[in-house]
């Protein structure tokens, strides 16, 4: 009689999640799925992509290293590269949505306003990683490894309040809005302030004018 053979499953392997990354499109929410790779330094295997967009670091076989771990996240050319450096530790779950700011290739919808330029330091060296916002309102842009920005100019509307006999424009969604003085009779011409931080350097704020529904680019960079 021959002998028979049972065959023995292996004990199964409980996975846990160490760090999931969703990478978005800043001015969208758009996740960008497959668009974006995304790896931390010394860490192997890479993560794998779940179906709502975020990429998983499971253990094991991931192992990260000691806080903070240093993400790296390369995408298409419309948009700006990100490293951070992240404190897992600190995260409770361990998830991070990362926004990815539009680089000058970014296909922006016709008749946006638009404002473009570039950030040095005092030697005219680029200053990368900079961020670029419009003074007390959340609309902000990062600048690339060669100091380029370019800002999308949403929800600033006309109101009915006046000074000093200049039309205000507001940003009707936050708590302390900027205002926008409109300048000249065909209500086209604006001045922003822009406010530029870095950790290396100290905040700079630059007022500059620009043309609504147009792309205005600066004619001299914002030194820091």
């Amino acid at each position: 009689m021959a002998d028979s053979y049972r065959p023995i499953a292996d004990p199964p392997i409980e996975v846990a999640l160490a760090l999931a990354v969703k990478p978005v499109d800043a001015l969208t929410g758009r996740p960008l799925r497959d668009e974006a790779a995304v790896s931390i330094a010394d860490v192997r295997p890479a993560p794998c992509l779940n179906p709502s967009g975020y990429w998983l670091f499971l253990t094991p076989p991931v192992e990260l290293p000691d806080d903070p771990v240093t993400l790296t996240i390369e995408t298409p050319p419309r948009y700006i590269d990100r490293t951070i450096d992240v404190f897992v530790d600190d995260l409770e779950p361990a998830a991070l949505r990362v926004q990815l700011y539009p680089s000058t290739a970014y296909d922006f919808a016709r008749g946006r306003t638009r404002v473009q330029g570039t950030v040095e330091d005092d030697d005219g060296e680029p200053v990368s990683d900079a961020i670029v916002r419009i003074g007390h309102t959340d609309l902000e842009t990062r600048t690339d490894t060669d100091g380029r920005f370019i800002l999308a100019i949403d929800g600033i509307v006309s109101t009915e309040f006046a000074e000093n006999g200049d039309a205000l424009r507001v940003d009707p969604d936050s708590d302390d809005p900027t205002l926008v003085r409109d300048y000249g009779g065909d209500g086209m011409r604006e001045r922003l302030t822009l406010v530029v931080d870095h950790p290396g350097h100290d905040e700079t704020t630059s007022e500059r004018e620009i043309h609504e529904g147009e792309l205005t680019v600066l004619d001299a960079p914002i030194v820091m």
